[in-house]
């Protein structure tokens, strides 16, 4: 049997074929994945259900344990380490920092690294660099140490420094 037909034509229907299974595949896929992952999302609860004994005592550990142990000098904490060194889940400390304590895990740890930079500043460290200053306080950025600063004193430190040698 032979047939007459243009090798052209069969390539180009080869391809068109292999472009149909190619799409069918990656929609196919794409709407599996979309399906495993509605559940996940549904199943993260923007609320959880914790007695308010918990939440007092769980808010109480987590003060004592940044205050006791200085986590926030570790300029790598992360809700992981804090997580693992409480023994509180991340969820839970996560939805503790950001509805109990209306905050980010972040912004809640630079409070307690500028209050100590503030502490320093207070007890004479007031003729260290900021950046040295930003860095014995658990900050990576000199940038950030400054904007955290302004936001929880309302000065920067180089201005909190200037008030201090005026008060004396």
């Amino acid at each position: 049997m032979y047939f007459d037909v243009d090798p052209m034509l069969v390539i180009f229907a080869i391809m068109l074929i292999t472009m149909g299974i190619i799409f069918w595949y990656a929609c196919s896929s794409s709407h599996k994945k979309r399906q495993e992952v509605a559940p996940l999302i549904q199943h993260e609860s923007p609320s959880i259900n914790l007695p308010s004994q918990v939440i007092s005592i769980y808010k109480e550990k987590l003060h004592q344990s940044m205050i006791n142990d200085q986590l926030y000098l570790d300029a790598n904490l992360s809700l992981e380490n804090l997580s693992l060194h409480v023994q509180i889940p991340k969820h839970q400390i996560s939805y503790l920092i950001n509805t109990e304590l209306s905050s980010n895990f972040y912004e809640w740890v630079a409070r307690y690294r500028i209050a100590y930079a503030v502490q320093l500043l207070n007890n004479g460290s007031d003729n260290l660099k900021l950046e040295f200053l930003a860095n014995l306080s658990g900050f990576n950025s000199r940038t950030s140490f400054i904007r955290y600063f302004k936001q929880f004193n309302g000065v920067s430190p180089s201005e909190f420094r200037n008030n201090l040698g005026k008060q004396l």
